[in-house]
């Protein structure tokens, strides 16, 4: 009950447009953590890996876009983002799932959750 009511009094700051987004935030990292799982568990993961990669790309241009929009309180550091991006390619080239791993979990997560927190708090404050 508390989270329905949380939920609601955020939806009466945010637009439209960036509850969009806040779900999306969600959903992307809910796909992530399912491509951890698949690459822990050393299952097949570089076909589903492949085909998130356009909305991986979608996603972090729109944290960028979002972070250098002066009307946004929060910022992004632009070299950790590249330095995640260059670990991923590099897993990913190199089928070195440890690196890949920790370039997801540690990295674009991060990166996501960020994001999200930053688009939570930029018309509550």
């Amino acid at each position: 009950e508390l989270y329905k009511e949380s939920w609601h009094m955020l939806t009466l700051f945010l637009t439209r447009k960036e509850l969009l987004m806040l779900e999306d935030l969600q959903l992307q990292m809910d796909k992530l953590s399912n491509i951890c799982v698949l690459i822990e568990n050393e299952e097949e993961y570089v076909s589903i890996l492949n085909e998130y990669l356009p909305e991986l790309n979608q996603t972090i241009h729109y944290i960028l876009c979002c972070s250098q929009d002066l009307t946004n309180p929060f910022t992004i550091n632009e070299q950790f983002v590249i330095q995640v991006l260059k670990d991923i390619l590099y897993g990913m080239e190199h089928q070195d799932s440890v690196i890949l791993l920790d370039a997801i979990r540690y990295g674009l997560m991060e990166i996501y959750s960020y994001g999200r927190d930053g688009l939570q708090s930029e018309e509550i404050e």
